[in-house]
C-alpha cells in the first residue's frame, strides 16, 4: 500500500480492530518529503503489524521498526529483458528496429 494506508488503518484502530497491517511497497519518497515523513508516522502508530515486499521497502516505511518480508508470488527473473525475444517479437508483430514501443503492466496514476 502507498503512504496514505494511515487513513485506512486510523479507521480500523477507531473500530478496535485487532490486526491491522501496514504493507510496505515502495522504497523511497512519492510524495513531498516533509509529508512523507508525517504519513510514515502515522502508519506506524496505527498499524500493529509491518510486511513489506522486500528489505528496501521495508526500511524505508518502518524505520528501524521490525518487520516481516512477503516477497512478490510473481518469478521476476522470468521477465527480465532478453534480446532474442525481443527481436522475436518484434519480427513477429511487423515492428522495426527504428520504431520505439512503449508500454507499461499495472495501472498510470
Amino acid at each position: 500500500m502507498s503512504l496514505l494506508s494511515f487513513y485506512p488503518l486510523s479507521i480500523a484502530w477507531l473500530l478496535r480492530v485487532k490486526a491491522r497491517i501496514a504493507h510496505a511497497h515502495i522504497a523511497q519518497d512519492n510524495v513531498n518529503p516533509h509529508l512523507a515523513k508525517i504519513f510514515k508516522r502515522l502508519n506506524l502508530i496505527f498499524a500493529n503489524h509491518y510486511i513489506a515486499c522486500g528489505q528496501a521497502a521495508g526500511e524505508y516505511l518502518f524505520n528501524g521498526h521490525d518487520f516481516v518480508i512477503m516477497y512478490n508470488a510473481i518469478d521476476q527473473d522470468k521477465y527480465k529483458f532478453d534480446l532474442e525475444k525481443r527481436k522475436g517479437l518484434r519480427k513477429k508483430l511487423g515492428i522495426s528496429d527504428e520504431t520505439i514501443v512503449f508500454g507499461t503492466l499495472g495501472r498510470l496514476t
